[in-house]
């Protein structure tokens, strides 16, 4: 009979199979990891150009001149302001809303560089720049909690089973 001295299931041998486990389980979670992931690091340099856009931006006073249907039901007000050189411009807003009617009298932040870059200036602007970097952030964090949870389970039941 061989004599091992202080090694058990929960010790390396339990902690490398509990290892194995989790490593396992990241399998099926993986595409998740990835679109995360990917949500996280697009979302993420989506939300930097959005932060210097409204670093350089300049504000105006616009008009909706129109609603344009976009997909589901979606919305999107068209927008018409002038420059200061008296330049008139108009742009789709990228942010989805019912709340504009034609008429409307809405400010505006543009690139002075290039009018066409423009957004009606309202904190909606960063709801839908900020969704895809939290729904990453939200689909890894319930990735990385399942594979603790599977760690944590079976590192408990290998140490029951040599206990």
């Amino acid at each position: 009979m061989v004599k091992t001295q202080g090694i058990s299931a929960a010790g390396p041998d339990g902690a490398r199979q509990a290892r194995s486990n989790a490593a396992f389980a990241a399998v099926p979670l993986s595409p998740f990891l990835l679109i995360g992931a990917f949500s996280l690091v697009y979302g993420g340099a989506q939300a930097i150009q959005h932060r210097s856009f409204l670093h350089r931006a300049v504000p105006a006073t616009g008009t909706v001149v129109g609603i344009a249907k976009g997909t589901s039901r979606r919305t999107y007000p068209l927008v018409r302001y002038r420059t200061p050189n008296g330049e008139s411009v108009q742009f789709k807003s990228r942010v989805s809303s019912s709340a504009y009617t034609v008429g409307q009298h809405v400010g505006v932040v543009y690139d002075p560089a290039d009018t066409g870059t423009a957004e009606i200036d309202s904190p909606d602007s960063w709801y839908s720049v900020l969704m895809l970097p939290l729904f990453g952030a939200i689909l890894w964090a319930f990735c990385l909690a399942c594979l603790l949870a599977v760690y944590v389970v079976s590192r408990r039941a290998n140490a029951a089973r040599a206990g």
